[in-house]
């Protein structure tokens, strides 16, 4: 993947909701290098999780579901239960949680909080198919951030 400097470069002229993501994503894989940042500092560089481009194609298909099916309200609640899953207090990932597309798997869907979700995973689910290289992390979060942008 692109190097996290160049992915955010590239989403600088995008929308909030592609900034969202892209940085969500682009924090979510380390790669080996760190750059000098004045002072002695250094950043390490991430490597990006989804493909920019298919986010970018998939956020329009995501408009055009909301233009269509009013589902503002429940992709919303989908991005917030994904990462509802977080705890400050859990050192390690991936068991400290967040936004990690755990609500596709039965055993958080049959959670009580979550009761109806499953009809925004089957919305969101045809995009999946068209955009095999975006996670699911990724997706929720981007239908989410769209729903309140549009």
């Amino acid at each position: 993947g692109p190097s996290s400097s160049a992915f955010f470069r590239s989403s600088s002229s995008s929308s909030p909701a592609l900034r969202l993501v892209s940085l969500r994503a682009a924090s979510s894989r380390p790669s080996q290098k760190a750059k000098s940042v004045g002072r002695g500092r250094s950043v390490r560089c991430m490597a990006a999780a989804s493909d920019a481009a298919q986010l970018k194609a998939a956020r329009e298909d995501i408009r055009e579901l909301l233009n269509t099916t009013h589902c503002h309200p429940i992709l919303v609640r989908l991005g917030w239960h994904d990462s509802g899953t977080y705890d400050k207090n859990i050192n390690d990932w991936p068991e400290r949680g967040g936004a990690n597309g755990s609500l596709r798997f039965d055993v958080e869907l049959k959670h009580g909080a979550n009761a109806g979700l499953v009809n925004a995973l089957k919305l969101m689910q045809p995009i999946k198919d068209k955009y095999p290289s975006i996670t699911y992390a990724d997706l929720f979060q981007l239908a989410s951030a769209t729903a309140i942008e549009v």
